[in-house]
């Protein structure tokens, strides 16, 4: 949920994944607004990396093939549209209880068509 005038971070995302339709790409099932909140509804996902790599149990050789898999489709089909993420780190990888794999949390991202405009700092 977003308060207020609408952050830019969040009309960025919603334009960036209108644009992506992949499996292991969050899906944005809706955008609810009112005159003061804007709503981007998701499907629950529960887990992130992050939460899995330190409270986890350790993971299997299969399963880390299997999600590094996962994460470079995704992130090639990301690439393949023109655009890149900005901010891919284990807390914007979201993983069910299957260990399906998500990229989530495009606010950050940008077509690569302004890639010569200044972004912000210490964004990797």
């Amino acid at each position: 949920m977003i308060k207020g005038g609408f952050h830019s971070t969040a009309l960025r995302e919603i334009s960036l994944l209108r644009e992506l339709n992949h499996p292991n790409i969050i899906k944005l099932l809706d955008v609810i607004s009112d005159k003061k909140n804007l709503f981007l509804i998701f499907d629950f996902i529960p887990y992130d990396l992050k939460t899995i790599l330190t409270k986890g149990r350790a993971l299997k050789l299969n399963e880390i093939q299997y999600l590094v898999k996962q994460l470079l489709e995704g992130t090639n089909e990301i690439h393949s549209k023109g655009l890149f993420h900005r901010d891919l780190k284990p807390t914007n990888i979201l993983i069910n209880e299957n260990l399906d794999l998500f990229i989530a949390d495009f606010g950050l991202g940008r077509p690569f068509s302004l890639i010569r405009q200044p972004y912000t700092p210490n964004v990797s």
